[in-house]
C-alpha cells in the first residue's frame, strides 16, 4: 500500500470513530450542531413538508377558496395531462435537469479546484465569481435583458456572424428560450456551488497531498482518490439544491 493510500485510510478511520470513543468536547460540538439546525428543521417541517403532504391529499379533491371539498378521484390529474402548458413545463424541467445541472456541477468543481491552488489574484477571482450571489436580482435581470436584446444586445450581435455561417438551425422557439434562460441560471448558480465544493476541498488534510507527492501520484488519480471521494457529499448537496430551487424558474 502506498503512503497516500495509508494516510487516506488512517484519516477515514479517525473520522469514523465509534460513539464510545468520542470525547466530551466532540459530543458537545455534535449536540450544539443539532441545536443550531433545529430551527431550520422545524421551519422546513412546518412550511414545506406538512403543506407538501396536504397538497397530495387535496389533489384528489375539488378544494375551493371556502375550504369545502369533495373527493373527485384522479380528475385533477386527467385535466393536468390534457393541458398543453403541462408539457411545456415538463420539457423545461427535463431540459434543465439534463443540461443545466451537469454543467453547473462540472464548472463549479473545476473552478473550485482552480481556486484551491496557489495562484496569483486568487482573492480577486473569488470575489468576481461570488458577485452573482450578492447582486440584486432586479439588476441581474436588467443586465441580461440588455445582453439578449434582439436589436442591440451584445450576445445577439456577437452571435450573428456564427449564425450567418452555420445557417438557420431548425430548433423550436422554446428550445432557444430554454438555452437562453439556462445561461442565466448557470451563471447565477455557480457562486454558491463553488463555495460548497471549495470548502470541501479545503477540508482535505494537507498531509494527503504531501503523501501523494512522495508517491508520485498523477493529477488525475489524485483527483479521484481525494477530491471525488471527499467531495461526494458536497456534490450531492449541490445537485439537490439545484433540483429543488431552479426548475420552477424556467
Amino acid at each position: 500500500m502506498s503512503l497516500a493510500e495509508t494516510a487516506t485510510a488512517n484519516i477515514k478511520q479517525a473520522k469514523s470513530k465509534p460513539r464510545a470513543a468520542l470525547s466530551r468536547l466532540e459530543r458537545a460540538e455534535r449536540f450544539w450542531g443539532w441545536v443550531m439546525i433545529l430551527p431550520l428543521v422545524i421551519g422546513l417541517t412546518v412550511f414545506y413538508f406538512i403543506p407538501f403532504l396536504q397538497n397530495i391529499v387535496y389533489s384528489f379533491t375539488d378544494l375551493n377558496q371556502f375550504m369545502s371539498w369533495t373527493t373527485i378521484s384522479f380528475d385533477n390529474y386527467i385535466n393536468l395531462f390534457e393541458d398543453d402548458d403541462f408539457y411545456t413545463a415538463a420539457f423545461n424541467t427535463l431540459f434543465y435537469v439534463v443540461v443545466c445541472v451537469p454543467v453547473i456541477l462540472l464548472l463549479s468543481l473545476l473552478l473550485a479546484i482552480g481556486l484551491n491552488q496557489n495562484i496569483r489574484g486568487k482573492a480577486l477571482l473569488r470575489t468576481l465569481l461570488f458577485l452573482p450571489a450578492v447582486t440584486m436580482p432586479a439588476a441581474v435581470a436588467m443586465v441580461w435583458q440588455w445582453l439578449f436584446n434582439k436589436d442591440f444586445g451584445l450576445i445577439n450581435q456577437g452571435a450573428k456572424p456564427a449564425a450567418h455561417c452555420a445557417g438557420r438551425l431548425a430548433l423550436p422557439i422554446r428550445t432557444w428560450y430554454a438555452f437562453s434562460v439556462s445561461i442565466i441560471i448557470i451563471w447565477s448558480s455557480l457562486a454558491l456551488k463553488i463555495i460548497i465544493l471549495l470548502a470541501g476541498l479545503q477540508s482535505i488534510p494537507r498531509q494527503l497531498y504531501e503523501a501523494a507527492d512522495i508517491d508520485g501520484i498523477s493529477t488525475l488519480r489524485r483527483f479521484f482518490l481525494y477530491h471525488a471521494a471527499d467531495d461526494g457529499a458536497d456534490a450531492v448537496l449541490c445537485v439537490g439544491d439545484e433540483l429543488y430551487r431552479d426548475p420552477a424558474n424556467l
